[in-house]
């Protein structure tokens, strides 16, 4: 047994780091997994929170 083995039970995994398009999938996986009944959400046409913020944004540029 080397002294790294001995040790490694302290040591925290690492955390794996994904991009935004990682992400959405992610998600897109998971609401498609646990829904029922709602077709839309199912095929992924939904908008988040930060999806609306980012078309107001847009929209109130667009006025100016």
């Amino acid at each position: 047994m080397t002294f790294r083995s001995i040790f490694s039970i302290f040591i925290p995994p690492t955390i794996p780091k994904y991009t935004e398009k990682d992400e959405e999938e992610l998600l897109n996986k998971a609401v498609r997994k646990h829904t029922s009944g709602n077709i839309l959400l199912q095929f992924g046409r939904y908008l988040l929170t930060s999806d609306i913020s980012k078309l107001k944004e847009k929209a109130l540029k667009h006025k100016n």
